[in-house]
C-alpha cells in the first residue's frame, strides 16, 4: 500500500499507517490525515466505522488550526478602526475600486467581514472582475436586479470550512443557507457560481482562519482548480 502525505506529498512508512482507523501521520510535516481517498475502504475491515469513532472522540487531533500558534495569531490582531471613520466600510470598497481601475481585470479574494466589500465591489466594477472568491464571508442577500445587472457577469466561488452545521455564529446554518441560495440565484440567471463546503469535498477540521490551517495548501489547490476551470487562469 502506497500512501502519500496529503500536505507535503512525502511517502508514509508502513509503521505510521493505522489501517484500523484509516489515519496516517507524516514524519516530515507532522500532519495527521485521513487517507481513505487513497485506498479502497472495502479492503480495510470495519475501517469506516472505527474511523468515524476516532473522528468523533479525538476530533482535536484532526482539527486543522495550529493551536500551538494561537498566541502568535492573537498578537497580530488589531482594532477595527475602519468602523470609526466616516463612511465606514464604504471607504474600503472605494479603495478596492480605485485599485481595480489602476491594475485592470482582477480576481479578488475576500474573507469574513470583507465578504460584504467583495459584493459591493461586484456591484461597482463587475466589468473589471474576472472572479470573486468569498472565504467564509457574507454572500448576500442578492436581489434579482443585483444578479441580472452584476453578479451573473462575474464567476464566483464561495468557500466554507468545517464546524458550520448547527453553529449559531456568523458562519453557521444561516450563512450556509444564504450562500447556497446566492450561488443558485446566479446560476439560474446564467452566471457561474460554486458553493464549496469543504467537508463535503473531503476536507475536514478547518477553522474560520483556514488560510492559517495546517492543510491550507490543500484548500489552495481547490481554489486554483476552480480558477483554472472557470476563470480561465
Amino acid at each position: 500500500m502506497d500512501i502519500q502525505c496529503e500536505r507535503c506529498g512525502k511517502g508514509i512508512p508502513a509503521e505510521d499507517v493505522n489501517l484500523s482507523v484509516v489515519l496516517a501521520k507524516c514524519r516530515s510535516c507532522n500532519a495527521v490525515f485521513d487517507f481513505s481517498s487513497q485506498v479502497e475502504l472495502s479492503t480495510v475491515p470495519e475501517a469506516k466505522l472505527k474511523r468515524d469513532r476516532v473522528i468523533t472522540t479525538c476530533k482535536a487531533l484532526l482539527d486543522a488550526f495550529p493551536v500551538e500558534a494561537i498566541d502568535q495569531y492573537v498578537s497580530q490582531l488589531v482594532p477595527n478602526t475602519e468602523t470609526t471613520l466616516a463612511g465606514g466600510g464604504a471607504n474600503t470598497v472605494k479603495a478596492l475600486s480605485a485599485l481595480v481601475d489602476k491594475i485592470g481585470p482582477s480576481i479578488v479574494m475576500v474573507h469574513s467581514q470583507s465578504g460584504n466589500y467583495g459584493l459591493d465591489l461586484v456591484r461597482q466594477r463587475a466589468d473589471k472582475l474576472r472572479g470573486l472568491i468569498i472565504v467564509e464571508g457574507s454572500c448576500g442577500p442578492l436581489s434579482a436586479d443585483d444578479v441580472s445587472r452584476h453578479f451573473k457577469k462575474v464567476p464566483i466561488l464561495i468557500v466554507l470550512g468545517d464546524n458550520t452545521t448547527g453553529s449559531k455564529t456568523n458562519n453557521g446554518d444561516e450563512r450556509r443557507k444564504q450562500c447556497t441560495e446566492a450561488a443558485n440565484q446566479i446560476r439560474a440567471a446564467g452566471g457561474k457560481a460554486k458553493f464549496m463546503l469543504l467537508p463535503e469535498a473531503g476536507i475536514k477540521g478547518n477553522s474560520h482562519m483556514m488560510m492559517m490551517d495546517r492543510n491550507n495548501l490543500i484548500i489552495a489547490d481547490q481554489v486554483i482548480g476552480w480558477l483554472t476551470e472557470v476563470a480561465g487562469m
